[in-house]
């Protein structure tokens, strides 16, 4: 909180409220945000994202993480947090999920980028839960993907198209709210209006 432009930058760029920073303990290390990742099971400290800020990084990623980090020993987790019930919404990343949050929408992302394939262990998060996946302009293919995954485990998923509401390519839910000025009910709108009519595949027992 007394990271002067790195500070600003989350407020009036990225959209977040000074209690979302706070809650899920954001930091600044002089060159990059911090972001603590915890496991979705037993809710332990397993790594530390770190996002570049305001270039990314000699190696052109804008994250990176702990080395040694992988899916195994818990390098990707949903984030922030999994609420235990009600409608969730699943976007591209975890500054788009924070952003979701200050507006007041459960949110999550995986940390290792809309790619990520779904994990078998997640299921009983969302099995029967309504689930909207919301990614970048142009990661269409990437949310029908994750549609079917959350179908297979169980949830009445679907995706909404941002980009039919104006949204440039690449542009994503940080600009909606931020850029465009939208907001939550506009978004909650559009889950509405694209919700399909057909029952969600199950699991195969």
């Amino acid at each position: 909180m007394t990271s002067g432009a790195p500070l600003e930058h989350l407020l009036t760029e990225r959209g977040l409220s000074e209690e979302i920073i706070a809650r899920y303990t954001l930091g600044w290390d002089g060159a990059a945000f911090t972001l603590p990742i915890y496991s979705v099971r037993k809710r332990q400290l397993v790594n530390l994202r770190r996002r570049s800020w305001p270039g990314p990084f000699p190696s052109g990623a804008r994250y990176v993480g702990l080395a040694g980090r992988t899916k195994r020993n818990g390098g990707v987790q949903l984030y922030p947090d999994v609420p235990r019930r009600g409608g969730l919404l699943v976007c591209g990343g975890e500054m788009d999920a924070l952003v979701a949050r200050s507006h007041g929408l459960p949110s999550v992302s995986c940390t290792a980028g809309v790619a990520t394939a779904w994990i078998r262990s997640w299921n009983r998060l969302i099995a029967g839960r309504n689930v909207v996946v919301a990614y970048d302009v142009g990661e269409e293919a990437h949310a029908e993907r994750r549609v079917t995954a959350l179908r297979h485990a169980g949830a009445n998923a679907w995706a909404v198209d941002l980009g039919s509401t104006g949204l440039a390519e690449k542009e994503d839910l940080t600009d909606w709210f931020v850029r465009h000025g939208r907001d939550a009910e506009g978004l909650r709108a559009l889950a509405k209006t694209t919700r399909p009519k057909r029952r969600p595949e199950r699991q195969a027992r």
